[in-house]
């Protein structure tokens, strides 16, 4: 084989080489958009369910079968969906990478999957409801709601989350840098991993600063 063939050769192997990297890139940045426009849509309904509810937030729920009162329940119809409890009555619960408003569309469907279980890639932040037993937070209570986590990918399998919980359900794609994130005003933007981990971000002092979890 002569020389410019192999390089040839050689050229086309790393144009597929790189090639498939930027499809995978660009298929990466497709999903992160689709997972935030699935949390402005909660946003929506938050919203809604804010006037509605004299500006209390939803409650974080104990588990997804027994908590009527729970974000997962009550926000739903505000979206024309059922609440959770519907679809797992209809024997229909949502799994990892179904096309559903449960699953972040950047979980992909796992090899084997148990069908019965109840999952939900979204979870929401279990300091706005510190005590099960008492009421969540009113929104005015937060100061500056545009600041507190409200929603984000969760472990699939419990309603509420704290820092070391997030992104931890199965499909979730491990080495993302950022994550999507619905905060207590509506509005869903990504946030660098580390920001979500970081200690400071953890308490209501944080708040004047930026991204907090409102841990008192």
């Amino acid at each position: 084989m002569k020389f410019r063939q192999i390089l040839l050769l050689l050229i086309l192997a790393a144009l597929l080489f790189f090639g498939f990297f930027w499809f995978q890139r660009q298929e990466s940045a497709a999903r992160d958009a689709r997972a935030l426009r699935q949390l402005q849509l909660w946003g929506i309904a938050l919203n809604l369910y804010l006037i509605d509810n004299d500006n209390f937030l939803p409650e974080v729920g104990t588990n997804f079968q027994d908590s009527p009162y729970a974000w997962f329940e009550v926000l739903p119809p505000y979206l024309s969906q059922p609440p959770l409890s519907e679809l797992i009555r209809n024997g229909n619960n949502p799994a990892p990478g179904s096309p559903s408003l449960w699953s972040s569309p950047r979980a992909s469907k796992p090899r084997v999957w148990d069908k019965s279980q109840v999952y939900s890639t979204w979870a929401m932040n279990r300091a706005l409801q510190p005590d099960p037993t008492s009421r969540p937070y009113r929104i005015q209570e937060l100061n500056l709601p545009g600041n507190v986590i409200f929603l984000t990918e969760g472990s699939g399998f419990s309603p509420g989350l704290l820092p070391h919980e997030i992104s931890t359900a199965p499909g979730l794609p491990r080495n993302s840098k950022t994550l999507p994130v619905l905060f207590c005003d509506g509005h869903a933007q990504p946030v660098p991993r580390r920001t979500l981990l970081a200690s400071e971000t953890r308490t209501a002092e944080n708040l004047q600063k930026g991204i907090s979890w409102f841990i008192e």
